[in-house]
């Protein structure tokens, strides 16, 4: 995973699983994230939590395949 933001660039690696509704993503340090998912037709709607502050926040991200 790569991810970029106004601070920078951060580069992890890991392994992943999924099933019907939720991603299983190990990084190479030992960390697992449950991540629920909604697939449907051609939207991916992803529920991640951001801290900020002390305070856990769900974010939704939606992808729509082109």
């Amino acid at each position: 995973m790569t991810q970029t933001d106004p601070s920078g660039t951060v580069t992890e690696t890991g392994t992943w699983s999924s099933t019907d509704k939720e991603i299983s993503a190990k990084s190479s340090d030992g960390k697992i994230e449950v991540i629920p998912y909604i697939l449907a037709g051609n939207k991916l709607s992803l529920t991640v939590q951001v801290e900020e502050g002390g305070i856990k926040l769900p974010i939704i991200l939606e992808f729509t395949k082109q």
